[in-house]
């Protein structure tokens, strides 16, 4: 869904309803995150434990429709999957069962 908006000047500007989904949730460290809607170049995308320590860390762009697969060896917990930009930040929570 692609909402449009009209300024008093006639100007239509798009915006933008980014999603984020991981899958599978719960998942053994094999996931996949998906994402529409999304405008952030020089973006980070992070993984971080509860304590909130880093255990992934990657710079990219994110940009348009796409999905990224990660295989990462985490141990059983939740974890928190974050892409920011330094404007914007979107965050979901995964949990790690093996």
């Amino acid at each position: 869904i692609s909402l449009t908006e009209t300024t008093g000047l006639g100007i239509e500007e798009t915006i933008l309803n980014p999603s984020l989904n991981v899958v599978p949730n719960p998942s053994s460290g094999n996931f996949k995150l998906n994402y529409s809607d999304m405008s952030m170049e020089n973006a980070t995308i992070t993984v971080v434990d509860l304590l909130g320590k880093v255990v992934y860390s990657k710079n990219t762009n994110v940009v348009g429709n796409a999905t990224m697969s990660f295989d990462l060896n985490l141990r059983n917990g939740v974890y928190f999957i974050t892409v920011a930009d330094g404007v914007n930040k979107l965050t979901k929570k995964i949990i790690v069962k093996k």
